[in-house]
């Protein structure tokens, strides 16, 4: 079984933030950061600074997300809100 590994973040800012191990906080795993001009848009970097998403933030339709390679895709489609919030992972501490 691989050993557990715990992220830490180096700003108290999930939008703009280094995601590393907080063990070696030299390695970094990901990269987050967030532009605010006409739209906001947020992208996510691995470790080697190699895109793996962007979102771009909508006030009135559904955000959309862009995964490397492929076509822009609204948030809506790809992640739906609970009607419970947590359910999961509250059945899943019981």
């Amino acid at each position: 079984m691989a050993p557990l590994l715990t992220l830490s973040l180096d700003a108290d800012d999930p939008c703009n933030t280094v995601l590393a191990d907080e063990d070696n906080p030299d390695a970094v795993y990901y990269t987050v950061e967030s532009k605010h001009d006409k739209e906001t848009n947020t992208t996510v970097y691995n470790g080697d600074e190699t895109v793996v998403a962007t979102w771009r933030w909508r006030e009135v339709q559904s955000d959309i997300i862009t995964f490397p390679n492929s076509k822009p895709i609204p948030v809506s489609s790809w992640m739906h809100k609970s009607m419970i919030p947590f359910a999961e992972y509250v059945n899943a501490m019981k």
